[in-house]
């Protein structure tokens, strides 16, 4: 089964746009493009859970038994409380 095709486009106070995409999104078809990680979805050290960092400060902002759930709380923790706060596509995570 092929992954959804979405994204979630973020107009910043400036005028940048950022988004947030599945892997299912064909990046190349859409033109030139930066692309910056928005967190880091990783086992932890004891491999017993899978942790979201952001990747500058590398703050926990969620955690999951399965990788699956973890990339369904990043997701969801990035739109509700970080993405929208970045008063630019440029600004730090």
């Amino acid at each position: 089964m092929a992954p959804p095709r979405q994204f979630e486009l973020i107009i910043h106070r400036d005028g940048t746009v950022s988004h947030l995409h599945t892997d299912g999104l064909r990046l190349t078809k859409l033109g030139p493009h930066h692309i910056r990680r928005a967190s880091l979805v990783e086992p932890s050290r004891d491999s017993r859970r899978w942790e979201v960092r952001l990747p500058q400060s590398k703050q926990l902002i969620a955690t999951a038994t399965t990788r699956g759930r973890a990339l369904t709380r990043e997701r969801a923790r990035l739109l509700r409380d970080i993405l929208p706060t970045k008063p630019s596509a440029h600004s730090r995570l």
